[in-house]
């Protein structure tokens, strides 16, 4: 007669929870590096991007055109008023 088997082994299970435990601790260092450098490469691209528009402005302008830093908090507070006024005239 055949005998059915309903679930795992206390040896299966073991094995399965070691190879995942060993591969998120291969695997987590390197995602982290991953985002790390997404981040920088999205940080220098804005970077880049402004500083064409501020030549195409200066090459429309006929004249200079000046690149300044401003600070952190001084930029999310006016990305905020600007999604506020998007969300009041209605784009979302």
């Amino acid at each position: 007669m055949k005998s059915t088997q309903h679930g795992l082994s206390m040896i299966e299970l073991i094995s399965v929870v070691s190879i995942v435990g060993i591969l998120l601790v291969i695997g987590v260092p390197s995602y982290r590096y991953v985002i790390t450098s997404n981040r920088v490469s999205a940080e220098v691209n804005g970077l880049l991007m402004d500083m064409q528009f501020a030549r195409s402005e200066a090459i429309k302008e006929a004249g200079p055109s000046r690149f300044a830093r401003r600070s952190m908090a001084r930029a999310a507070q006016q990305q905020r008023l600007a999604h506020r006024l998007d969300c009041v005239h209605g784009y979302q």
